[in-house]
């Protein structure tokens, strides 16, 4: 009996403490506080940027989301995350981009964490993520149609603590890296074969480009081009090769190749 008086006092105690502090006994979380409730990102990547701001004092973590693989969320979990949703119209690149973000009680930048998944809510595939300083930004590679969740949260966020903030998301299309150009191609080889002659040829590419030593680069991707020109029209198909020699030229162009 004793613990039960006890406990319904903490109760009391902790929602007056709560409602003299400035806030609602119990606050209503975001409405994108979810997965299965992400705030939709409109398709038309000639609509970007998107800009969107969020109260996430209030937002949940869910134990049941996957964790980001990027940072330290398995001792520290995720923090108040929201989600949005976004199939885009079109190949793109996008800066996705957390800068502006602050916390409330303080005027300092609020110390964000984000991914982006495929799949579905119940069961979701982080392809990128992202926490390298207090706000952040990652570039990310979308395809045409692929269905896209993007989770945002918070690192170093302690039980029992006053978390989230004032979030700003943002979504900007970019040029894309030469890199992520390399990547993107890379993958596109791969689908198509024939065999895995030119894919040796990219993952060759990429080695040298992350040393980095452009001359090598340049000369890989060369190859490349010689050998998509000779299968042009018989093991490529005419509009996959014109395709590959114009994605890898654009690539030479990037780097300065003569």
């Amino acid at each position: 009996m004793r613990n039960t008086k006890r406990n319904c006092l903490y109760s009391i105690l902790l929602t007056m403490s709560c409602v003299l502090a400035g806030g609602p006994a119990y606050a209503q979380a975001p409405a994108n506080d979810e997965c299965d409730t992400a705030t939709v990102i409109p398709s038309d990547t000639s609509a970007l940027p998107f800009m969107d701001f969020v109260d996430t004092t209030t937002a949940t973590e869910n134990l049941a989301d996957p964790l980001f693989t990027c940072t330290f969320s398995e001792q520290f979990g995720d923090g108040p995350t929201v989600w949005y949703q976004w199939t885009p119209s079109a190949d793109v690149t996008v800066d996705i981009s957390t800068d502006g973000s602050t916390y409330q009680r303080i005027v300092f930048p609020l110390d964000t964490r984000h991914g982006v998944y495929t799949g579905s809510c119940a069961a979701l595939t982080e392809v990128a993520c992202v926490d390298l300083g207090l706000n952040d930004n990652l570039e990310f590679g979308a395809t045409a149609g692929e269905t896209y969740y993007l989770k945002f949260g918070e690192f170093g966020c302690f039980p029992n603590e006053a978390c989230g903030g004032n979030l700003v998301v943002t979504i900007t299309e970019v040029t894309p890296e030469p890199a992520v150009l390399l990547q993107r191609l890379g993958a596109a080889v791969t689908e198509v074969g024939p065999g895995s002659s030119l894919a040796d040829k990219i993952a060759l590419a990429q080695v040298y480009l992350a040393v980095p030593d452009v001359q090598s680069t340049c000369e890989a991707l060369n190859a490349f081009r010689n050998q998509v020109r000779a299968q042009q029209g018989k093991k490529l198909a005419e509009q996959d090769a014109v395709q590959f020699d114009a994605d890898a030229q654009q690539i030479m162009d990037a780097i300065g190749c003569n």
